[in-house]
């Protein structure tokens, strides 16, 4: 009888997690993102004083990559010199679905 080992990802520390959470939202969001309007996506199950704590938390974890994001008093997003691969193939497909071709 043969046998397969499970192949186990290695995941991050969850102290990680929350900050790769917050940079791919944010990245997949066209333009600034409200922080609330972040907060309650990426913590819907927290009360909304909670989830904004969360971010907080993730965005002071994120600092140490700093330029990845830009941060105001009332928004996050994506900085102006970071490129989201996602965003060009994105018009691409919706100029394929609009039938106007690549």
């Amino acid at each position: 009888m043969m046998s397969v080992d499970a192949w186990e990802p290695e995941l991050p520390p969850l102290e990680m997690m929350s900050g790769m959470k917050t940079a791919s939202t944010t990245a997949l969001h066209p333009g600034p993102i409200p922080r609330h309007v972040a907060a309650e996506r990426l913590w819907p199950h927290l009360e909304p004083r909670s989830a904004l704590s969360s971010l907080r938390t993730a965005l002071f974890r994120l600092s140490a990559g700093a330029g990845l994001l830009d941060t105001g008093p009332g928004y996050i997003a994506i900085a102006a010199d970071v490129e989201v691969d996602v965003h060009p193939l994105e018009a691409v497909a919706r100029r394929l679905i609009d039938g106007l071709g690549a």
